[in-house]
């Protein structure tokens, strides 16, 4: 008896698992030929491009950086200065773009150090707008930093969406200067 029982249970569960599935409304229709397709609404960033970019190494890095203080604007303006020199060392490269996938005829792939070096001049650039010119000025004195030229790069990322293809990024780079303090 209890193997009879556990034999149509058996059967209903193998019933169960060879039913259709569920309709969703994610069916093509000429319509709506892409139903899942979620634009993108935020501004396109360098993380974005992360993936192809860069290492779970370099994520880390970025993520512990802290916005720049007076407290930590030595320790910002020596790895900026790291970087500069590592970023020059190893710099990125410029690829062919591929228009079918919405590139521009070249886009740029920045190196990791780039990566970095245009987060920490960023950082030094907040800390020059967000602190009075005389307070920099004398903690840089009290510091015995010199003035400095910060050159920096910025990232334009943007995207194109690809139906069918997914979603591409693509970077092209400035150089920003300020000068410290």
């Amino acid at each position: 008896m209890k193997a009879g029982i556990l034999l149509v249970l058996l059967i209903l569960a193998g019933c169960a698992m060879n039913q259709p599935p569920e309709k969703h409304n994610l069916e093509p229709t000429p319509e709506n030929p892409f139903p899942d397709y979620q634009p993108k609404t935020s501004q396109d960033t360098i993380e974005d491009v992360m993936p192809e970019v860069g290492s779970p190494q370099l994520r880390e890095q970025l993520a512990s950086l802290t916005p720049a203080t007076l407290d930590n604007a030595k320790e910002l303006l020596e790895l900026y200065l790291e970087y500069a020199q590592k970023a020059q060392q190893h710099p990125g490269e410029t690829v062919q773009g591929n228009p079918i996938l919405g590139a521009p005829e070249q886009h740029y792939k920045p190196s990791e150090e780039e990566v970095i070096l245009s987060k920490v001049g960023m950082l030094l650039n907040d800390l020059k707008k967000n602190v009075p010119a005389p307070t920099l000025k004398k903690h840089f004195e009290e510091q015995g930093l010199v003035e400095t030229i910060v050159h920096y790069p910025v990232f334009i990322v943007t995207h194109a969406d690809v139906m069918g293809s997914g979603r591409f990024f693509y970077i092209e780079m400035e150089w920003k200067d300020i000068l410290l303090p």
